[in-house]
């Protein structure tokens, strides 16, 4: 599968450049869907409420999963840090962090590097198939 990496314009638009990677779109079709929805929070960062808003907007719905498998599960992924008071998001796909700042890493080395901790991973909601689909 192909990731295409989109770069935040600005210091808290780390959401935004996740959502463009999760759903294969340019930054701006993701920051309209930001302003369409009324999320004012879009170089502030973005709370997990605002991400599924903003996703419902662009056509798919995504769910809070805590558990995930970080070698092969794909989502937006949250990170946290004992030090900072605020969260980061990354594109998580198959063992793979994409940060927003352009770089691509194994899971694990980012994890060790920024000192960062996952704490869960927003990730498309998979539709149910019908009994009688087969």
């Amino acid at each position: 599968m192909i990731v295409r990496v989109v770069r935040q314009r600005d210091a808290g638009d780390c959401g935004v450049a996740c959502l463009a990677m999760l759903f294969d779109l340019p930054y701006e079709a993701v920051a309209q869907a930001v302003v369409a929805t009324k999320q004012t929070a879009i170089f502030s960062g973005l709370l997990p409420e605002q991400f599924k808003r903003i996703a419902l907007e662009l056509g798919t719905p995504l769910t809070v999963r805590r558990a995930f498998n970080a070698d092969n599960d794909r989502g937006i992924v949250w990170l946290s840090r004992a030090d900072e008071k605020s969260d980061h998001v990354a594109f998580l796909s198959h063992g793979l962090v994409f940060d927003s700042d352009g770089s691509v890493w194994p899971w694990r080395a980012y994890l060790e590097d920024y000192g960062y901790k996952m704490t869960g991973l927003l990730a498309k909601k998979k539709e149910k198939r019908a009994k009688n689909d087969d």
